[in-house]
């Protein structure tokens, strides 16, 4: 199922939320909980991918049309297992480091249950909390 995906972070300097259309396998109806899972093992095997292919070597052209020269370092080369990964976002949720909408309605318990439909907008958005003092 394609949904789109956006990401923010509160008090970013950047104004545009771009949308980047995400290919997962979506039930109809799911948990919360469940949809995280389904995202994060999306990400994670995006992530493996680019870790994969850091080690080839890329021809002029490509390296032309990005407008770039990379070699391709990672600072991040580290594995995780899927089942950490799901637990650590999880873990961030209850602990409210970021929320997440669903077609601009939060979703705000992990065992609600609201169903998908092909090219639904998810909204993750970082929350970011204020240090300091007022003096």
């Amino acid at each position: 199922m394609i949904v789109f995906v956006q990401r923010k972070s509160l008090g970013s300097k950047q104004e545009k939320i771009l949308k980047k259309e995400v290919d997962i396998p979506l039930p109809g109806s799911l948990s919360l909980r469940t949809f995280l899972s389904h995202f994060v093992q999306y990400e994670l095997n995006a992530f493996n991918q680019r870790l994969a292919d850091t080690h080839l070597l890329h021809n002029l052209e490509q390296i032309e049309t990005q407008g770039k020269i990379s070699f391709g370092d990672r600072i991040n080369s580290k594995s995780i297992s899927e089942s950490e990964a799901i637990n650590i976002v999880v873990q961030a949720f209850e602990d409210g480091l970021f929320a997440l909408f669903h077609n601009d309605y939060p979703l705000e318990d992990l065992d609600e249950s609201f169903k998908v439909k092909e090219h639904d907008n998810f909204s993750f958005i970082k929350l970011t909390f204020l240090s300091g003092s007022i003096w």
